[in-house]
């Protein structure tokens, strides 16, 4: 017995290893375009610190540059407008984190500091952040737009 595809199993086997080389092309493109990314982060985060006391002027960069960077802000806590991003997950436990505005020394701009992961169903929730003026240190990121399954805000 002799094997003889017939022409539409040729056709269909050919369109096939078309689309899985393509697919293949486009993974690799894929990690080079990972890859990049990893490098830019990890070199910024290792870059120096770059202070912020929201006099109006930032440092020379644009914000996609001071995107990952370590930076130091120096304000005052604005406590009555935290707000919690709940159905955040650590270590499989369910919480929140507890985002706090941050009113820079000169008033002219407020940055938002998430200060962290609270586990859900603690008592007293978050820690109330310190008074008076206060330095943060941490790292700038960008506000990303949400996705098309994300609810609207309350």
């Amino acid at each position: 017995m002799t094997f003889r595809p017939t022409l539409w199993a040729t056709v269909a086997a050919l369109m096939a290893l078309a689309v899985l080389i393509g697919l293949g092309t486009w993974q690799l493109d894929r990690r080079v375009w990972k890859q990049e990314i990893i490098d830019t982060r990890g070199a910024r985060v290792s870059a120096p610190r770059v202070s912020f006391l929201g006099s109006g002027v930032l440092p020379p960069m644009t914000l996609s540059e001071l995107e990952f960077r370590p930076i130091s802000v120096v304000g005052r806590y604005r406590n009555d407008t935290a707000f919690k991003l709940i159905n955040r997950t650590r270590n499989g436990r369910a919480g929140f984190h507890v985002v706090t505005p941050l009113e820079t020394v000169h008033g002219s701009a407020t940055v938002l500091v998430d200060r962290g992961w609270v586990p859900m169903g603690r008592d007293g929730e978050a820690e109330d952040p310190p008074t008076g003026v206060v330095t943060v240190e941490g790292f700038a990121r960008r506000f990303e737009m949400p996705g098309r399954f994300t609810p609207d805000n309350s």
